[in-house]
């Protein structure tokens, strides 16, 4: 509280700009750290009242704040400008930085591909850093598991769990369970998401709720229960509103209009008979388990054909790809 009353005041003091600057952005990064989105978007429009980023440091705090909390494209621009100053940067903490939020906005925005090489890219380097301190564990676990990337995913995971061990903190504890429920087994997974989204209200860390409950719809989507995935993203989206979080709120409210998106008859050629057999099967609500076992196939092999038929049908979810589906696939002989 002190260290934040400093950094609200210190440009009123008469103090020098620069050292009025470096409190600010490290308070801000504190808050946004905190889930305080709010606070530290206080602190950093008070920075910039202070005059153009005078840091890379700054810069990213900018970008992040235009993106997750204005929800404007003016975020690209100054990304843009950070890459162009990271240019020959022998900085390699400040790059992860970087790459870490590239990350989590790409997710934000539901670009996958782009969130796993960015995230991905700073994992490798938080690995050797207090697991709080870029915070991708979480984020890089849930593209992977979207990805169905889930031996990856697992991994991850465990990791994190040593580290956690090793180095406790709130946010350790909060990211750990969200990543545990993401990766739960179908019989377990709405438990470990009770569990996380208890954690992460124990600690009054709303933005997270609404993280959690936005991946919970990610899994119910999976499992076939559209309504109920549905219901998690709009409570998700309400939450991500509450903190201020638009950026988040506006994706969750992109998924939310998708699912009542036609899908155009042209794609569902492109299905193999394999996959098609998948298909049928999950139009059923018939669980991944049950589908390895009806089609004498591995679970990792159902994982990696629903991927191909989300890719092909250009669907982003299972409740999406069902509500897209024209008609019963067993009155169709061939696509």
């Amino acid at each position: 509280y002190t260290f934040r009353s400093l950094a609200l005041e210190a440009p009123r003091r008469g103090r020098d700009v620069s050292w009025s600057a470096r409190i600010l952005a490290l308070s801000a990064h504190n808050e946004v750290l905190a889930g305080n989105i709010p606070e530290a978007s206080r602190m950093i429009d008070r920075l910039a009242e202070l005059g153009p980023a005078q840091s890379l440091r700054h810069l990213l705090l900018f970008a992040w704040n235009e993106a997750v909390v204005r929800d404007r494209t003016d975020a690209e621009v100054l990304l843009a400008e950070a890459r162009e100053r990271m240019s020959g940067l022998q900085q390699p903490v400040l790059t992860a930085q970087f790459a870490a939020l590239e990350g989590s906005l790409a997710l934000m925005h539901g670009d996958l591909e782009v969130a796993r090489l960015r995230l991905a890219r700073a994992y490798d380097v938080s690995v050797e850093l207090h697991p709080g301190f870029l915070r991708t564990e979480a984020d890089f676990v849930e593209v992977l598991a979207r990805g169905g990337e889930w031996e990856a995913a697992h991994h991850v995971t465990s990791r994190l769990a040593e580290r956690a061990l090793q180095r406790p903190s709130r946010w350790c504890e909060i990211a750990l369970a969200r990543s545990e429920a993401i990766i739960a087994p179908d019989d377990e997974v709405l438990g470990r998401f009770q569990n996380a989204i208890a954690i992460a209200k124990k600690w009054g860390a709303t933005f997270e709720v609404a993280r959690a409950r936005s991946n919970l719809a990610m899994v119910l989507d999976r499992l076939g229960q559209a309504q109920r995935a549905s219901d998690q993203r709009k409570t998700a989206q309400y939450l991500f509103e509450s903190v201020s979080a638009a950026g988040w709120a506006s994706g969750v409210s992109t998924s939310i209009e998708l699912s009542g998106k036609p899908l155009q008859s042209s794609l569902l050629s492109t299905l193999t008979d394999s996959e098609l057999a998948v298909l049928r099967l999950m139009q059923k609500g018939v669980r991944n388990k049950e589908i390895a076992a009806a089609l004498f196939i591995s679970l990792r092999t159902v994982e990696v054909r629903i991927t191909q038929i989300y890719r092909k049908l250009e669907a982003r979810s299972r409740s999406h790809l069902l509500t897209l589906l024209p008609t019963e696939l067993d009155q169709i002989d061939s696509f």
